[in-house]
């Protein structure tokens, strides 16, 4: 299924925020983290436990959590349907805060690869590069600290 413009799905379940992209439109994607946005830690910690086990040599984790951090979520899906593999940036960035962490989490069942840019952290916008494969969907939990 290709999406042709960013759409939003609620995943009841989860009460998770789904934001569905077409890799063709993505240049022009910036995600802006707000309240809207944060997780406890309790739930942070649970949601990072489910899936320990499940993790994939394409994600990305930088930085260090502090304890004083605000912690922010999101789940984006990633379509390409294209026959070739992809490449793009996405660009995240925060109302209130400097980003000190952020990981890209693949769902169980996705093969997305995920690399930093050079000077990351500690700004309230940084960005990272994700590959996906092609004819397929990405499932992608972002997840970004910011004190």
């Amino acid at each position: 299924m290709a999406f042709s413009l960013p759409h939003v799905i609620v995943l009841i379940n989860c009460l998770v925020f789904v934001v569905g992209i077409d890799v063709r439109v993505l240049n022009d994607t910036d995600f802006l983290f707000t309240r809207d946005d944060t997780i406890t830690a309790k739930d942070l910690a649970k949601r990072l436990d489910d899936g320990k086990a499940m993790r994939f040599i394409g994600d990305l984790t930088i930085g260090e959590r502090q304890p004083s951090e605000t912690v922010f979520t999101r789940t984006i899906q990633v379509s390409n349907p294209t026959p070739e593999v992809y490449r793009t940036a996405i660009s995240v960035s925060v109302d209130n805060g400097i980003i000190h962490y952020m990981s890209v989490l693949n769902e169980p069942g996705s093969y997305a690869v995920a690399c930093d840019e050079p000077y990351s952290l500690g700004g309230s916008r940084t960005g990272f590069n994700v590959r996906v494969t092609p004819r397929s969907e990405t499932v992608l939990t972002l997840i970004i600290a910011a004190h």
